[in-house]
């Protein structure tokens, strides 16, 4: 590797810092080798690097203000042309001229940083916390046709070059920087139901956060037709970013030629994108600071090791069953345009089919009659996502009774309009905003005190 140390100008390497919100030009009072900037997105920190140290105080003083940095940028530009940049493969370059789509040829080989947000870190070391996605794909499928259309997925989506490293503050941040390749695994298809046994027994092997994306790839393959089982952690993507990942990867499997559309990085849901209406209860605040003092006093922190021990204390206890339900084209086609009629949602009906189902086999035994429904917040953010893969669901939690002396579509409404009262910014995001005040140590010991007794 070309030690850019020895470059006898040392003004040539420069660091970028992009946050969201505005920065006040009072925040580089006395610092006039910084440079500020603004765009829609936020503000930028531009200034020469002078060393490590100077940098961290930087970012420290940014955490201290409750400022989210999206992103942390390093980069060599030439004090003859300050209009020309160039980038040794372990360095971000700045935006390129053109948008997102100039960035294709840089996509494997520049970093991309950012600390993981509360949202993102209470799922961080969870061992339950899978997305599984299957497709069925008639024809045969080959390794390496697999393989290419992975590789261009990852130039499309930034999360999916991502490794996590924890800071000396036991903070991890996302980083492409020696991220290692996705597992991508062929296995002989026996019957048409193996993908349910290789899901299951995927979602019991830990995550390698700290060297390569958590995500793995598995494909059961005929030479009729092939399932592909696409199973990512939830701090990497929910349900939509699977749906869209899965789209992506048939279209560059359809068509090898198909050129790489590059979508920006995702800007997470944190309090700087959550809608500008929201707050947190005074007393709240002042119950969570009163207990971020007593744990910042004798702290306690996770790593890998406990991860991988927690997932096999999980799996020796628990088992996660899969029932397949499979609807035909015609029968899909039959249900979108029946739910059209009846002025409902898909994901309503199908949640007014399982209360039903458990309302009949459970008859008059007691049950929590509690319907979770996931909802879609990438809308419902300052600047919409749009398709990129992250963290994105929320969950509205509904008590609810399957009435079975009504229509089943009788009560599909019924639910649909509870739905809807409960579907509110301020229910969706009370949770994750309540997260984000709580010291972030304390979001990995939830789900080590939630299976404590294992």
């Amino acid at each position: 590797m070309e030690e850019h140390g020895q470059d006898s100008r040392p003004s040539r390497r420069r660091f970028r810092i992009s946050v969201a919100g505005r920065l006040d030009k009072r925040f580089i009072d006395g610092a006039d080798e910084i440079e500020l900037g603004h765009s829609t997105d936020g503000s930028t920190l531009d200034g020469p690097l002078i060393d490590q140290s100077h940098v961290r105080g930087i970012l420290d003083r940014l955490w201290q203000l409750g400022i989210e940095v999206l992103r942390f940028e390093t980069y060599l530009s030439d004090p003859d042309d300050p209009h020309t940049t160039e980038h040794d493969g372990t360095s971000l370059p700045p935006q390129t001229p053109g948008g997102t789509k100039n960035m294709t040829r840089h996509a494997s080989t520049t970093v991309y940083r950012r600390r993981v947000t509360a949202m993102e870190r209470l799922f961080t070391r969870s061992p339950f916390s899978l997305v599984t996605m299957v497709a069925r794909i008639k024809g045969e499928v080959t390794q390496e046709a697999l393989t290419v259309a992975v590789e261009k997925v990852q130039q499309r989506h930034t999360n999916l070059r991502v490794r996590l490293e924890d800071d000396d503050r036991h903070n991890p941040w996302f980083t492409t920087e020696g991220a290692a390749a996705i597992p991508i695994k062929v296995v002989p298809r026996e019957s048409a139901d193996q993908w349910i046994r290789v899901a299951r027994e995927m979602g019991k092997i830990p995550f390698e956060f700290e060297k390569r994306p958590a995500i793995r790839f598995v494909l059961v393959q005929s030479e009729e037709v092939s399932e592909l089982v696409v199973m990512c952690h939830h701090i990497l993507g929910d349900g939509l970013s699977l749906a869209y990942l899965v789209r992506d990867l048939l279209e560059h499997l359809g068509d090898p030629s198909r050129e790489v559309t590059v979508l920006p990085d995702p800007a997470p849901v944190s309090p700087e994108t959550m809608p500008c209406d929201l707050s947190l209860n005074s007393v709240v605040r002042y119950v969570i600071r009163r207990i971020n003092r007593k744990w910042e006093a004798d702290p306690v922190y996770f790593d890998q090791h406990d991860y991988e021990l927690l997932t096999e204390a999980y799996w020796q206890t628990y088992d996660h069953q899969m029932e397949m339900v499979e609807l035909s084209e015609t029968e899909t086609v039959g249900l979108v345009e029946r739910c059209r009629r009846e002025r409902v949602t898909v994901n309503t009906a199908l949640a007014a089919a399982f209360a039903g189902a458990q309302s009949i086999v459970l008859g008059e035994k007691r049950y929590e009659p509690e319907l979770a429904v996931a909802a879609d917040l990438r809308g419902r953010l300052r600047q919409p996502v749009g398709e990129v893969m992250g963290f994105y669901a929320g969950v509205a939690t509904h008590r609810y009774e399957h009435n079975p002396k009504v229509g089943f579509w009788d009560n599909a409404r019924k639910l649909h309009a509870k739905l809807q009262e409960g579907l509110t910014d301020k229910s969706l995001f009370k949770e994750p905003l309540t997260w984000s005040y709580l010291s972030p140590s304390i979001l990995d010991a939830i789900n080590f005190k939630k299976l404590g007794g294992l």
